[in-house]
């Protein structure tokens, strides 16, 4: 019990020590720097924090969701001149077995910095970020999908949102092989 006692308290000195950073020069005028404690003449260096970057967390899914805006919003409502789903054009067949569908969208002026791009495919928001303004989204049922953008604020507000278009995924079916007819002998 006492020799853990005791290592237990070597432990919480050496602790600091380890946390120092010592400056040292050699015999050849090298200058050293280590986090062991010199024998020899040394001094101990102040070292200070590296400079740090917190993003902040921008919401996806809060008041845009309900279509609310913030007062931000309504100063920003007439900022963006054109917001507009180029392709896939209005109802456009788009044709891929896997249900991949590239949707790109025009918006001027460029994208601020503190806004974003949401997708909305058949009126839920799709879990895909715009690279270039384009979204890429993948495994879409075959049918007719009405797929709108809106530009979302830091706070989650609504600032512009596209004209609805309406696309048509073709995949096709994985139907079994048609039966060939047999011919009788005759």
């Amino acid at each position: 019990m006492r020799l853990s006692i005791a290592m237990l308290c070597l432990l919480l000195l050496t602790v600091p020590a380890a946390a120092e950073i010592y400056k040292t020069v050699d015999a050849n005028g090298n200058v050293v720097y280590t986090d062991v404690p010199p024998k020899t003449d040394g001094s101990a260096v102040d070292v200070t924090p590296l400079n740090s970057y917190q993003p902040t967390h921008v919401p996806r899914n809060s008041p845009a969701a309900s279509g609310e805006t913030s007062p931000g919003a309504a100063l920003d409502a007439h900022y963006y001149s054109l917001v507009q789903i180029t392709d896939p054009g209005n109802d456009e067949a788009v044709r891929e077995n896997a249900g991949n569908v590239l949707i790109a969208v025009a918006i001027s002026p460029t994208l601020r910095g503190d806004h974003h791009l949401v997708l909305l495919l058949d009126d839920a928001p799709v879990e895909a970020d715009a690279e270039d303004n384009v979204f890429q989204i993948s495994n879409v049922d075959r049918g007719t999908h009405v797929a709108t953008v809106q530009v979302v604020d830091a706070g989650g507000a609504i600032v512009a949102e596209s004209a609805p278009v309406t696309f048509h995924m073709l995949r096709a079916a994985n139907l079994p092989p048609t039966p060939q007819p047999v011919k009788k002998p005759s």
